[in-house]
């Protein structure tokens, strides 16, 4: 037969003929029930007023549960064994805790909360709430632990997110909390390992190993994943969610470029933040808006890239000089050097012959007849070659001086040399170069530094121009206006990428410490013309977008455009709070 308690609570199964004495005592020793309940403190007295009997098939008597210690898994067993027979029986208190469960639930995901141990305490505590609402708060640890069963009545719901993080949650700080209360009660100190266990089972979800990973492989110098930027990894080793990254997500920002903040350098977190500054100015004032932009910022940090290379260059000169200086006397052959010249030059029909004992260029029916830049190139380099007697290793170094210049000044006085006498004489300094990095191990280490340096700074010169002059006052701002093209569909976007991989690879290799990432900090000034517009106004962009503003609109877009802007209002998204938003995170990853 069922019984009914004064409390509400119904124990099935009660042998026939077992008196209500007996049930109460069954009821009180069980935990189902206290002696208050039954109106008798004290001594308990005639309950046929409390007790409705019900007919029901005869089973085997109850039997109070022996005092023994329960482990973990006997405890998780018996979590699952009440809440069955709570469910079945239709109690106020289970129904009311599962349903406090939910609500809990619905709250923190709408709020954002999902995923923190907060938020899990705070579920818990709305369903205990509910459930003493509808019934009886037991007293007993028996009862207490048949109330911590949510956790087991999720589990059906384990592969099911995001009810599979908070299953979990909840399982782990149920049943971590009466394994600590019996273990503390015998042992002492068995609380620490109780709560180990708890953030064991707590880090080893599907979402946290998912997410800690992605995070992780950030650290370790892989390319940032967008789905990481919401979150961060805390002091316990779980993954909670990041306030900061969400609120700018909020406001607009892309989490692609949210998770490159997150994983960027302390010199490119530097100079974002120096952008905003700029951003943050020009916003309250117009004449300082258009003469300092946010890309001046990008524009600083080629400029001192190439300054330092520069620096590098120059100390290689330098050093370069004293070591040819002391080849002074010193053999050399340059045979090779000159016969690769002269067949260079009988490729272009370029002959020689003897007058009075020096060797002349004849041009007659070349290549490069009449040529007046290229003729008079090629006749200053026979007469260096002619002043007679065995040239030594100094002598070589200064010839090769000479080639760059004869280069250079047809190039800067427009009497440019034809492509292939300047291949000539390039394939005249190789070989001379080659002749004394060959002979000399000195002269070939600081040469190859030379080269380097003058290469990596030559490419970028041909991408920014001649008029690039990186000793200039606006250099920063020239060069801030040239790196837009980084993340543009221009042809020359790739040259200028490969000009500043360049010069950041010989700075690295020798000896300067490049910290940061150009495109990184281009990206987020690319970001912030998507947020708040182009500071160029009369740029291509910047007219582009005036013109977007001022072209005729449907009444369906503007309604449209009506829309979202109340949307947006509502959800409390304007520049003003995505300034501070991204400034904020900025700031705490300082």
């Amino acid at each position: 037969m069922n019984v009914t308690l004064p409390n509400g609570v119904v124990v099935e199964g009660v042998p026939e003929g077992t008196t209500k004495q007996q049930v109460m005592q069954k009821a009180i020793a069980a935990g189902l029930a206290t002696a208050a309940d039954f109106g008798q403190p004290e001594q308990p007295q005639d309950l046929s007023y409390a007790l409705e009997m019900e007919e029901a098939p005869a089973q085997q008597p109850m039997q109070a549960p022996p005092e023994q210690q329960r482990g973990l898994g006997e405890t998780v067993a018996g979590l699952g064994e009440t809440a069955l027979a709570i469910g079945t029986g239709a109690t106020g208190g289970m129904v009311g805790q599962f349903a406090g469960t939910v609500e809990g639930l619905a709250r923190e995901i709408m709020a954002g909360n999902y995923g923190e141990q907060e938020a899990a305490d705070r579920i818990e505590q709305l369903a205990m709430q509910r459930a003493q609402q509808l019934t009886y708060a037991p007293r007993s640890e028996a009862g207490q632990e048949q109330l911590q069963a949510v956790g087991e009545v999720l589990q059906p719901l384990e592969a099911v997110p995001p009810l599979a993080e908070l299953q979990a949650l909840a399982s782990a700080s149920r049943f971590a909390a009466p394994q600590a209360t019996a273990a503390a009660r015998q042992a002492g100190g068995a609380v620490a390992g109780a709560a180990d266990d708890a953030t064991q089972v707590l880090n080893k979800t599907p979402f946290q190993k998912k997410m800690r990973g992605m995070i992780e492989a950030t650290e370790q110098g892989q390319a940032p994943q967008n789905e990481a930027a919401k979150y961060i990894i805390a002091g316990s080793g779980r993954v909670k969610k990041d306030r900061l990254a969400m609120e700018t997500i909020k406001q607009g920002f892309d989490e692609g470029v949210v998770s490159s903040i997150k994983a960027a350098s302390a010199s490119d977190k530097k100079a974002m933040r120096d952008m905003m500054g700029i951003l943050r100015r020009g916003m309250k004032s117009a004449r300082y808006a258009r003469e300092n932009r946010p890309s001046d910022i990008v524009g600083q940090s080629i400029v001192d890239r190439f300054r330092a290379v520069q620096a590098k260059n120059k100390q290689a000169g330098q050093k370069l000089d004293e070591v040819a200086n002391s080849l002074r006397g010193q053999p050399i052959d340059v045979s090779q050097a000159t016969n690769d010249f002269l067949s260079a030059l009988d490729a272009m029909d370029v002959t020689t012959r003897q007058v009075k004992g020096k060797v002349v260029p004849v041009f007659e029916g070349s290549a490069i007849d009449g040529l007046t830049g290229a003729e008079t190139a090629i006749k200053r380099m026979f007469n260096r070659m002619n002043k007679g007697g065995q040239i030594d290793a100094h002598d070589a170094h200064k010839m090769k001086r000479f080639i760059d210049e004869q280069v250079s000044y047809g190039k800067a006085t427009g009497e440019g040399l034809t492509g292939q006498t300047e291949r000539a004489f390039k394939t005249l300094r190789s070989s001379i170069d080659k002749a004394l990095d060959d002979a000399y191990p000195e002269y070939d280490r600081v040469n190859t530094q030379y080269a380097d340096t003058r290469g990596a700074l030559d490419a970028f010169t041909d991408v920014a121009g001649k008029k690039f002059d990186p000793a200039g006052k606006n250099a920063d701002k020239q060069v801030g206006t040239l790196s837009r093209r980084i993340l543009s569909n221009a042809q020359s976007r790739i040259p200028l990428v490969d000009a500043i991989a360049d010069m950041e690879r010989v700075a690295r290799k020798y000896g300067v410490d490049v910290d940061g990432d150009i495109t990184t900090q281009a990206m987020f000034f690319d970001e912030l013309e998507r947020m708040f517009g182009s500071s160029a106004p009369t740029s291509f962009q910047g007219l582009g977008e005036k013109i977007a503003e001022t072209a005729l609109k449907t009444k369906a877009q503007l309604a449209s455009e009506a829309v979202m802007g109340a949307a947006k209002k509502l959800k409390g998204v304007n520049d003003e709070r995505a300034v501070k938003a991204i400034s904020d995170l900025l700031e705490s990853q300082n």
